[in-house]
Parts: C-alpha cells; sequence; structure tokens
C-alpha cells in the first residue's frame, strides 16, 4: 500500500470494514479507483 496517497489510506481506515481480508480491501480500492476520472 507504499503508493497510497494518504488520503487514499484515510479513507480506506474510514470505512467500518473491521473484518475485511486484504485482498477485498484491494478490490475496493481498485473499484473507486476505476469511478474516478
Amino acid at each position: 500500500l507504499s503508493e497510497y496517497s494518504m488520503n487514499d489510506q484515510k479513507q480506506i481506515e474510514d470505512f467500518p470494514l473491521n473484518t475485511v481480508d486484504n485482498e477485498s480491501l484491494i478490490n475496493l480500492h481498485i473499484k473507486l479507483a476505476n469511478l474516478s476520472p
């Protein structure tokens, strides 16, 4: 996750996903990134 900006990390931390696994978290971030222009 070293490539992520501090803001991206903060957004991820703000998600109430206490039990999500790392792969799902990465997939979620990819989906969010794909929605961005």
